[in-house]
């Protein structure tokens, strides 16, 4: 030993680095590959999250589509409403005449059978609204 031994405790001292390190290198590996997983659940997420953001907006077009649907229908409705309105306007003075013509008309006058079957219909018709 020319050195007093001086290199042996160099050489445990490099050892000791060395083992020191390579458990370093291992948790450097260990982290590296949580860090790969964690990428790799991030990378999943955002696949799951884009889907979800695609069928959202599949979603907010259907909403759309139905509230221009029924936008459409309650304009028939409404057009329907209107259209309903006019005919009972229309029944209503059609029954208004029939009922002053039969007024009119003297008792006991004999009727043609095709006009006595009208205002026959034409009564138990009026006897449904009325109800």
């Amino acid at each position: 030993m020319p050195n007093g031994g001086r290199d042996d405790e160099e050489h445990r001292e490099i050892a000791d680095l060395m083992h020191r390190d390579k458990g370093r290198v291992e948790d450097i590996e260990r982290l590296q590959a949580k860090f790969s997983d964690l990428i790799l659940t991030l990378s999943e997420r955002d696949d799951t999250i884009a889907a979800m953001m695609i069928e959202l907006g599949e979603w907010q077009t259907k909403c759309a589509d139905l509230r221009e649907l029924n936008a459409a229908l309650l304009e028939v409705r409404d057009r329907m409403t209107i259209e309903g309105a006019k005919v009972v306007h229309a029944l209503d003075c059609s029954t208004q005449l029939i009922e002053a013509l039969l007024a009119w008309m003297p008792e006991g006058l004999v009727l043609s059978p095709a006009v006595g079957s009208a205002k026959g219909a034409w009564s138990e018709a009026m006897k449904t609204i009325r109800r």
